[in-house]
């Protein structure tokens, strides 16, 4: 049997060689993994039974803390005490036992960003902002803005922060089906959903989708300003929230060179043009070759406990246990 790849996101720190890598698969589960950028070592972390939302979290500038929003809802959910159906939580990279935890209980919204190694943008509601009484923070400036945007604006801030600039947004429009038009009708008029009703509806000839009119671009130059790398966001074909990017890489000639099938890419803090594809990571030259870096498909969920050093705040850990 085929087993699809698995797939990576990384979010690079600001002022230290730190990488968080995200790996997700099998499905709804996620690793986290510490990348020291300088020596291409690799660290595993912990694993999560759940939807990590990656392109919401982020990293200190130090890399030494991580904040990330997790959507969990199972059969076994509701019988915990607590009933958490998502959370956003500041942890120790590479693990995710949380030493802030601020319950939410929707899918949107949620995560935040570092705007300094002590000072957290919380994307969360006023109603949402009382952290668990067992997970306060410590030692952290809380921001919040209202939780009025999803993921692409969040997403389009960290990625502004860090260098990158908007060049076009996405442009297209929403086509939905028959079917669901008459779901709204029925949601406007106080009715109440019902999947049997739904599913019941005359079958049609396409589901609700996405059609682009001009992608979304972003370009980064690289640090001595004799490259750039420009990512293309299309939704098209998809339904509701999904999308692809496309990456490439521009000389100051205008060449352009594809990055072919990467699910990311970024300068990292060396200047290095780094990429995933396929579960795993490459550096990619400007002649146009990929060295493969690291392999992370063989890799399975599994228990594990987080060490002293990633349960507490304070500096009392020996700096080499940790990566």
């Amino acid at each position: 049997m085929t087993t699809s790849p698995a797939r990576l996101y990384v979010i690079l720190a600001r002022e230290a060689p730190v990488g968080v890598i995200f790996r997700r698969g099998p499905s709804r589960w996620v690793q986290v993994i510490h990348w020291d950028t300088a020596t291409d070592t690799f660290t595993p972390g912990q694993w999560l039974h759940a939807r990590l939302h990656e392109r919401r979290s982020d990293i200190s500038p130090n890399g030494k803390l991580m904040i990330y929003f997790a959507v969990q809802e199972n059969r076994i959910t509701p019988k915990r005490e607590e009933f958490i159906y998502s959370w956003t939580a500041i942890s120790k990279p590479p693990y995710l036992t949380a030493l802030a935890l601020w319950p939410l209980g929707q899918s949107w919204g949620g995560g935040g960003m570092f705007l300094e190694n002590d000072e957290v943008w919380l994307n969360h509601p006023p109603a949402c902002l009382t952290p668990h009484e067992k997970h306060k923070p410590q030692g952290l400036t809380l921001t919040h803005v209202e939780s009025t945007i999803g993921e692409e604006e969040q997403v389009y801030q960290r990625l502004e922060r860090n260098g990158w600039r908007r060049i076009q947004d996405w442009q297209g429009e929403y086509i939905k089906s028959n079917r669901d038009k008459a779901n709204d009708e029925r949601i406007y008029a106080g009715i109440t959903f019902s999947s049997e009703w739904y599913w019941n509806l005359p079958q049609e000839d396409f589901p609700s989708h996405y059609v682009d009119h001009a992608p979304g671009i972003h370009e980064r130059p690289n640090l001595d300003q004799t490259a750039t790398l420009v990512m293309k966001k299309t939704r098209g074909g998809g339904d509701a929230i999904p999308y692809g990017f496309a990456f490439s890489i521009r000389d100051n000639h205008g060449q352009e060179l594809q990055i072919e099938k990467a699910e990311w890419a970024d300068w990292d803090q060396q200047g290095r043009l780094v990429y995933a594809r396929d579960g795993k990571l490459f550096e990619f030259t400007l002649a146009g070759d990929s060295i493969e870096l690291a392999d992370f498909n063989d890799a399975t969920p599994e228990q594990m406990v987080a060490p002293e050093w990633a349960k507490t705040w304070d500096g009392s850990k020996k700096e080499e246990d940790r990566p």
